[in-house]
């Protein structure tokens, strides 16, 4: 049997500017999301079904923006290496990756002391905890995206344009 072979990597990786807005849409779009689905939950336990339909709309608006963020950050480009195997990497895409995981590992370590140490004071001083199973999934969901994703993240913040670097990523 033939050993299988993934396309190469496209060296492709768009302007700058559009990967950063790639990360804030898919980081902006999940708190977006959460907000305006219990904004709209809220406002429909009183039966005021057109109070809520603003907030479908930007439920629908963020959707539509981490998606976006999420096709144009996890292409099969340079720009996703975190997500590629080892055997269609070469040295240098190697080392670029294993960085995005380091940078990655430090902001994860420093969210996750962070949450640790609110909810050490919180639960001392009587602050707001999430305590339904709403609020887990949520906690969960975030977690889990942010896990994911976030060296290829780090990979399209960091990596500058190649001079004269006009094309945009299709």
């Amino acid at each position: 049997m033939r050993d299988y072979l993934p396309p190469p990597v496209s060296a492709r990786i768009g302007r700058r500017e559009t990967r950063r807005r790639a990360v804030l849409a898919l980081y902006l779009g999940y708190p977006a999301f959460i907000a305006a689905l219990w904004c709209g939950s809220y406002f429909n336990r009183g039966q005021q079904h057109l109070a809520a339909t603003p907030f479908l709309l930007v439920v629908i608006a963020a959707m539509a923006a981490m998606l976006w963020g999420g096709y144009i950050l996890l292409a099969r480009t340079a720009i996703n290496l975190p997500n590629i195997s080892d055997r269609v990497l070469d040295e240098r895409q190697r080392r670029v990756r294993d960085e995005a995981y380091r940078v990655s590992f430090r902001l994860m370590s420093g969210i996750l002391f962070g949450a640790a140490l609110y909810m050490l004071l919180a639960l001392s001083f009587g602050w707001p905890t999430p305590h339904s199973g709403d609020a887990v999934h949520v906690l969960f969901w975030a977690v889990f995206i942010t896990t994911t994703t976030l060296p290829t993240a780090v990979i399209a913040w960091t990596t500058d344009e190649p001079p004269g670097h006009d094309e945009e990523m299709e």
